[in-house]
């Protein structure tokens, strides 16, 4: 029995010591050699950038749509061009404050992509996107009068309602804003779209939504995500199906093939769901520069439509699929693994990397009056009987 407990103890302090061994192991220099080797096989934009010696890096103004072997080469010049500067800040003496501050942070700076993050690290130093615009825009909004009826229903994802205003209005306008795109269980992998509705049944209110709009006589629509973020790609192709007609491609993604190479094309294609009167109403679609990620890419679906006008501000240009990463020190890092591009109606591929998808009617928010400048344009353009003829011919969707 003795001798047993010799043995269990003796392994155990073997153990102990293999896993001091491990851990004592994981230096800065290697996490940033682990996390570089993943980096720069997989983000996606670092063709987008300029670099010049004296500045550093910035984006290019013009940025769209490069040949494959000219943007290839560019992002391999400039992920060498930032590994030179790197590794001659981390060597085997660092310390994790100068990995966490003059590398990871640095390079979310010098990216100013906010797809790029890295999460955990950001809860204890100071990040130049958390909150940020987002947190203002939220506090400005929430002082606006806004001329909606909202109902009381108490949905996670949806709030709703019908305009009143104090103006005599021709039409009967609904109004729809979308929370929130995420998804709440993270462990089911992204796939067959019944799964996601099984899983987020808060989703299906946009049914009961649409119903209950229907059935108030409208016959304009309203479709608010000023202040909606990312989210999984499958439920803004839930959402959007309930106010299309007819199928259409609404962008072109540029993803990485079982290799790791970003050399597979596909397009995405939203379909009708629903045969519902609301599908075929005149529509407006209000972004901000808050629109990101998830939200860009339903704002594209919606955009297929014929009876469309977009107003607001330009959205927040954060273009791809993200992937996440844990590093050996617990970190995690997020970033962009594919190329994203809108497809305007007259074929063409337009990036809206970092300027984000432009509006028809352009309406910058004032957060110093009480007016919501954006929905009354919004109310106004609707209103008329003849409401996409008043789109201006430079237009970037037609």
């Amino acid at each position: 029995m003795r001798s047993t407990l010799y043995i269990i103890l003796g392994f155990s302090i073997l153990l102990f010591a293999a896993c001091e061994g491990i851990f004592s192991d994981v230096t800065p220099r290697k996490v940033f050699d682990i996390f570089w080797k993943d980096f720069s096989s997989t983000y996606s934009y670092m063709d987008a950038y300029e670099f010049n010696k004296d500045q550093g890096f910035s984006s290019v103004p013009n940025y769209s749509v490069l040949r494959e072997s000219d943007w290839q080469k560019k992002a391999q010049l400039n992920f060498e061009t930032c590994y030179a500067k790197y590794n001659r800040i981390i060597n085997k003496d660092s310390t994790w404050q100068t990995l966490w501050q003059n590398v990871f942070l640095d390079l979310v700076q010098l990216l100013g992509d906010q797809h790029f993050r890295i999460l955990t690290l950001e809860r204890n130093m100071q990040d130049p996107f958390k909150d940020g615009d987002f947190a203002t825009y939220f506090q400005n909004e929430a002082k606006k009068e806004w001329p909606v009826k909202l109902y009381a229903d108490d949905f996670k994802k949806f709030t709703y309602g019908i305009v009143k205003t104090s103006r005599n209005t021709k039409h009967t306008i609904g109004y729809i804003y979308v929370k929130e795109l995420t998804k709440k269980d993270q462990s089911v992998m992204e796939g067959a779209i019944d799964n996601w509705i099984y899983l987020d049944k808060e989703l299906k209110n946009i049914d009961v939504i649409v119903e209950k709009l229907r059935r108030e006589q409208i016959d304009r629509i309203i479709f608010d995500l000023r202040t909606t973020a990312g989210g999984s790609l499958y439920i803004p192709l839930y959402i959007a199906g309930r106010f299309v007609t007819q199928s259409a491609t609404a962008f072109k993604l540029l993803e990485r093939d079982n290799k790791g190479d970003l050399t597979r094309y596909s397009t995405i294609e939203v379909s009708p769901q629903r045969n519902t009167p609301i599908a075929s109403m005149p529509m407006a679609l209000l972004t901000s520069k808050v629109t990101c990620s998830g939200s860009e890419y339903l704002a594209l679906m919606l955009k297929t439509k014929d009876n469309i006008v977009h107003i607001g501000e330009p959205s927040r240009g954060c273009a791809g699929l993200i992937i996440e990463r844990e590093l050996p020190d617990g970190n995690i890092v997020r970033y962009t693994s594919t190329k994203s591009w809108q497809i305007k109606k007259d074929g063409t591929l337009y990036s809206y990397f970092k300027k984000g998808i432009q509006p028809d009617i352009r309406v910058d928010g004032d957060p110093t009056t009480k007016e919501d400048e954006i929905i009354e344009k919004a109310i106004e353009i609707l209103d008329k009987d003849k409401v996409f003829s008043l789109l201006p011919d430079s237009s970037i969707n037609k």
